[in-house]
Order: structure tokens, then C-alpha cells, then sequence
């Protein structure tokens, strides 16, 4: 069974800050895939309108993005399969945004800048992402459901890379959409944990 979440109703600014908002939403963890250290992080979800947002907590004492491919740079990456069919390849509607920890943005699938809002605050213990998404073939309603998964890169220096998933345990999710967790619409005031 795939991982699910909830993003709650609400509007927040998109300012690196987590606002009192942020902390009605459900929270939900993005682990190492493996046992050594990492970054990890602690993440929650909302949406109003067409727009799905997103709070992304990363722990990760050392940050580097100095190297020549994103991907390969301290990140997060956020993947949509909006019309959930869990596809072994990427549809019109899959998308991959990349959000450095240096706030630099790279997309790829359906994904692209005018789609993307987002702040990045360094904290004491790593980096804060804050993102706003325009969904572009499925306005939410609540009990809707989006096939979603979040990556942490974790450039460790030296040559060496780490990853952190939510619950695609391959490393295919910026091609695959059948192994993404599942995001819920729900209203303000049908939260449950």
C-alpha cells in the first residue's frame, strides 16, 4: 500500500516563513532509503483553488549546491501524477520541480516556471522550502486525490550522494509514477490523523 497524506485548505504566503497555518496541516516524514546519514525531512500540505502548497522542513547540517547538475546539488523535488493513474512512464500531467537549497528551480515533465512559487530560509539545522503549485489538470475539490512524492538530494561532499524518499523506494520517480504516495484534498474542518 502506497503512503498517503492529507494537504488541508488554506492559503499561505510563500515567504520561507511557517506561518501558524502551517502547523493545522498534518505533518508527514521523507526518510533516508537507507541506514546511513543523510538529509531527511518533515513535510506538510495544502491547496486552495488550483494551487497545491507545500512546506518542506529539510534537516541537513551541510549544505552544498556548488555542483555543475541540479540534481546533484542540496534539493528537494516534488513530484505530481495529477489524474493519478500511476503510470511506468511519465503522462501530459506528470511533473518534476526541483527546488534547490539556494532557492534555484529546475522542472521537468509538465513542470514549469510560471507553475512555481517558492522561498527557501536556511534554518539552524538545515533549510526551510516553501512552494506554491498551479495543478494543471485537476482543480481540487476535497476527497480528490493527486499521486505525489517528495525527494530530498543530499550532496554530502566528496563525490558522495544521498537520497531521501517518501514512498517511492526507486530511484525512478523523475521517469515512473507507479510507486508515488498518495496526497488527499480534505476540508478545513475534516482533518483526521
Amino acid at each position: 500500500m502506497p503512503k498517503s497524506a492529507q494537504a488541508m485548505q488554506g492559503i499561505v504566503q510563500i515567504d520561507g516563513k511557517k506561518e501558524a497555518l502551517w502547523n493545522k496541516a498534518v505533518p508527514f516524514e521523507v526518510k533516508r532509503l537507507n541506514e546511513t546519514e543523510g538529509a531527511e525531512a518533515v513535510a506538510r500540505a495544502m491547496w486552495s483553488g488550483e494551487y497545491l502548497y507545500l512546506l518542506i522542513d529539510v534537516t541537513d547540517p551541510n549544505i552544498i549546491t556548488d555542483s555543475i547538475n541540479p540534481w546533484d546539488q542540496d534539493s528537494v523535488e516534488i513530484f505530481l501524477d495529477e489524474n493519478h493513474q500511476r503510470t511506468p512512464y511519465f503522462q501530459y500531467d506528470d511533473a518534476q520541480f526541483r527546488i534547490s537549497a539556494d532557492n534555484v528551480a529546475t522542472f521537468a515533465g509538465s513542470a514549469s516556471p510560471g507553475r512555481l512559487v517558492s522561498a527557501v530560509k536556511k534554518t539552524n539545522k538545515g533549510y526551510l522550502v516553501e512552494a506554491r503549485i498551479q495543478l494543471n489538470s485537476l482543480t481540487p475539490k476535497a476527497g480528490n486525490v493527486l499521486g505525489f512524492e517528495l525527494q530530498i538530494n543530499d550532496n554530502q561532499g566528496g563525490g558522495k550522494q544521498n537520497v531521501a524518499k517518501w514512498n517511492d523506494t526507486t530511484n525512478e520517480s523523475w521517469r515512473n509514477t507507479s510507486q508515488y504516495g498518495i496526497l488527499t484534498f480534505v476540508e478545513k474542518n475534516k482533518l483526521g490523523h
